[in-house]
């Protein structure tokens, strides 16, 4: 699975948390991240739209980069690992 192959290399980097974010709208989403063992946090997540949320923006947006969204991964490696210089 490639959410499994995903965790493992993040785990082998030494990440110790994925952090998602989904639309509360998104049911099947939430609920597919649920039945693989994630659980919502009780945070608050803040965004500012500086592109409108539209039907167009959308169709554009999946020609180029598939289903919209944005996926940030950030972690601190395990202590010795080379560093990325670039």
């Amino acid at each position: 699975m490639l959410m499994e192959a995903a965790q493992d290399f993040l785990l082998e980097m030494g990440c110790p948390k994925i952090n998602l974010q989904v639309r509360l709208s998104n049911e099947s989403a939430i609920g597919f991240y649920k039945s693989i063992g994630y659980a919502q946090d009780e945070v608050a997540s803040f965004g500012k739209r500086i592109i409108p949320d539209t039907a167009a923006y959308h169709s554009l947006n999946r020609t180029f980069c598939g289903s919209p969204g944005l996926c940030f991964i950030s972690f601190s490696p395990k202590p010795g690992l080379p560093q990325n210089a670039g």
